[in-house]
């Protein structure tokens, strides 16, 4: 999945971007990433009144993938090489 940004001049890709992400990227991933609960996520989503239970369960499915597959291990990453 590529985003709208665009790093020299390339889209960025998600996956590989946060495989070896710029020093300021690696900053923001290790003082931000410990701060998620994704529990209090659900409830967020949960407590929408105006989207539909299929819709909150999609919602939920993609934020926890993006979580588990993405964000947990650039953060697991970062913390392995910076010892």
């Amino acid at each position: 999945m590529a985003s709208c940004y665009k790093a020299k001049g390339k889209r960025i890709v998600y996956h590989q971007i946060f495989k070896n992400p710029p020093l300021h990227l690696k900053e923001a991933i290790k003082r931000i990433v410990p701060r998620i609960n994704m529990v209090i996520v659900k409830s967020i989503v949960d407590s929408v009144d105006v989207m539909s239970e299929v819709r909150k369960e999609y919602l939920k499915h993609a934020l926890n993938l993006r979580y588990s597959e993405i964000i947990a291990p650039a953060l697991k990453l970062i913390l392995a090489t910076d010892t």
